[in-house]
């Protein structure tokens, strides 16, 4: 048999044996130093083209990737303080263009001059798109000789006020007030009408929360420099609200959303690998009676986890966090290898004959189990086909070095079991009234089971794939509070070869928005 002639072979040359292994680890572990882990959960979804498609504008557009900054009063009785927000608002965009620059793109949340005239000199320059039939009738009553009069007078009187110096330029280009009509039209597109400009930054219309953009200089799904990012953020924030004492200052977007499930999804990987080692460890020092029995067993589960590390390297050079994640249920799996190869070990007390009685049944169960989880490449979904790769690869290391590996570092008798004199649990199992209550008992619990399965409902809120620490969920919930549609919007999206086309396939889905918001299943849409 092939595996009982490696074992033959090697044993007779353990200094070539161990270069060997030696070799070939240093060359896994240089290979999985080298993947990818990628900590994006949106991985989660099926590769939808239009999924994709809509991903790919968010990522061009970055609107959805700023971060909402929050400077907000503290105490929500006393009266609102504006000039105070502004202030720390002043203060707070200063640093993050000095201090945070590695990380920070570009802040925003002020409303300058210049960019109201940019747009009011767009309006001006195309001023006849944006009129239609019930706009000419107008300006045509404006533009008779007992309506120019008093336009004129109240120009007059804007010039010699105090505001005139700012309105000059509007009143010199266009003294009739022509662009007016298309700036009351576009007052109708406000999201939301909570909001107004206190000089020139964006407040609530209760003067008590003032909000500043962020645009992170690094994806939402680059989580190790934006976690470096947040933490140096969270540390401008406490020093901010230290030294202006009564303001509350919070951020939200997909940015710390990001972090924050890349960080529990470490934290989570972690803990349970952790918790199955320590079970797996005492389990066996319990069985075996003998402290080595738990490294043994390890063994080719490790080998198997860099072996698959390596090898998605080569395939992908990538991995989801979440598939490493699946550690745990892989390596309940891989352990029985080891764990079959020693218990027969202690039975029989021979290696090669637990090879050659172990090779058989220990290569089909493991192709079966392979095949199995290859199959997940079937699926759509970039998340699966990791666990799918990952668990196969893992299991064909494990199983590897259980047949190769193992014999060779383990003597006959090494792992046997101190008594093999049937126990009281063991007497008590074998007896036959015993196995007939069991199979009694099994058949009473799947009717029982049966019974309560159909009452299983799922999960469709999505939503609950993220994790959000307290902090990140309350100034969602503030966020929330100040535009009710900020998060609950749903964005259409039309692509074309160029704009126009674009733009008219945007043009066909208004009939549709409009019949919607007729039954009330929409509030608004702009």
């Amino acid at each position: 048999m092939l595996f009982v002639r490696i074992f033959d072979f090697f044993r007779a040359r353990r200094r070539l044996f161990w270069i060997l292994l030696t070799l070939i680890v240093a060359l896994l572990s240089a290979g999985a130093s080298r993947i990818k882990i990628e900590e994006d959960i949106s991985r989660i979804f099926p590769d939808d083209p239009r999924v994709n498609d809509l991903r790919d504008v968010f990522q061009r557009s970055r609107f959805v990737e700023r971060l909402v900054l929050m400077v907000a009063q503290a105490d929500t009785i006393a009266e609102a303080v504006p000039d105070s927000l502004v202030v720390a608002a002043q203060h707070m965009e200063l640093r993050l263009r000095e201090d945070l620059h590695p990380y920070v793109k570009d802040v925003s949340g002020r409303v300058g001059e210049d960019q109201l005239f940019v747009l009011y000199n767009i309006i001006h320059d195309h001023l006849p798109i944006f009129l239609d039939q019930r706009d000419f009738a107008i300006l045509d009553s404006i533009s008779r000789n007992e309506s120019i009069g008093p336009v004129l007078e109240a120009n007059y009187r804007q010039l010699v006020s105090p505001s005139g110096v700012a309105l000059k330029r509007v009143i010199v280009n266009d003294p009739l007030g022509y662009s007016f009509l298309v700036l009351r039209k576009l007052q109708q597109l406000q999201f939301d009408p909570n909001f107004a400009l206190y000089d020139d930054f964006i407040v609530t219309k209760d003067q008590r929360t003032l909000l500043l953009f962020i645009e992170p200089m690094f994806d939402p799904q680059d989580t190790r420099n934006n976690t470096a990012f947040l933490k140096e953020l969270d540390e401008q924030i406490t020093a901010m609200t230290a030294a202006h004492s009564g303001l509350k200052i919070t951020y939200f977007g997909g940015t710390s959303v990001a972090v924050g499930n890349a960080k529990q999804l470490r934290k989570d990987s972690i803990l349970t690998v952790t918790i199955m080692i320590v079970l797996l460890a005492v389990l066996l020092v319990g069985y075996f009676r003998q402290k080595r029995a738990p490294f043994l067993i390890l063994i080719p589960v490790l080998f198997g986890g860099l072996f698959a590390l390596c090898c998605l390297y080569l395939v992908k050079g990538s991995v989801s966090v979440l598939a490493l994640a699946a550690g745990s249920i892989i390596l309940g799996i891989a352990v029985n290898y080891a764990l079959h190869f020693l218990v027969h070990l202690a039975h029989v007390g021979d290696v090669r004959t637990v090879i050659r009685e172990l090779a058989g049944p220990l290569t089909l169960g493991g192709a079966t189990t392979v095949l199995a989880f290859l199959c997940l490449q079937f699926v759509n979904a970039s998340v699966l086909q990791d666990i799918g790769l990952f668990a196969a690869f893992s299991l064909i290391g494990a199983a590897l070095c259980t047949l190769i590996v193992l014999p060779q570092i383990v003597r006959s008798g090494t792992a046997k079991i101190t008594s093999k004199t049937p126990t009281g649990r063991r007497r008590i199992a074998v007896r036959p009234w015993m196995k007939q209550a069991a199979l009694a008992g099994v058949v009473v619990l799947t009717i029982v089971f049966f019974w309560f399965a159909g009452d299983v409902r799922f999960n469709t809120d999505m939503s609950r794939l993220n994790f959000m620490d307290e902090s990140t969920r309350a100034a969602q919930q503030q966020l929330e509070q100040i535009n009710k549609g900020s998060l609950g919007s749903v964005y259409v999206v039309s692509r074309g070869a160029d704009l126009e086309h674009a733009l008219r396939k945007a043009e066909m889905i208004h009939p549709v928005l409009e019949r919607l918001s007729k039954q009330g299943l929409v509030t608004r849409f702009t």
